[in-house]
């Protein structure tokens, strides 16, 4: 997608051991995935790199959620349905800043 090297895990707990694995420029989480659910898998993210950007994109709209996205430290929330050219936008601007 736009040139950018995807990995897709389907739930949280693959997405650990990816994440143990292999170095990522910024990662994508959903909320709902089985095994591990995506505000888990981003706290041990966060445990084992404080930088990498976070972007949640996630059918919970609660507001609550979002907040609760943004205390773990995403960079982001986006909502599904979602724009995929928005969502590359943000990719772009996030990785930006990147060295």
């Amino acid at each position: 997608m736009a040139d950018y090297e995807v990995l897709l895990k389907t739930d949280g707990k693959q997405g650990l051991g990816a994440f143990k694995t292999y170095s990522f420029d910024l990662s994508i989480l959903d909320i709902m995935m089985p095994e591990m659910d995506g505000f888990m898998l981003a706290k041990e993210i966060r445990k084992m790199n404080n930088t990498i950007p976070l972007i949640f994109l996630t059918a919970k709209t609660l507001k609550e959620d979002v907040l609760e996205g943004f205390r773990i430290g995403a960079d982001d929330y986006l909502t599904k349905p979602f724009d995929s050219e928005v969502l590359l936008y943000k990719i772009a601007a996030i990785l930006k800043g990147m060295p």
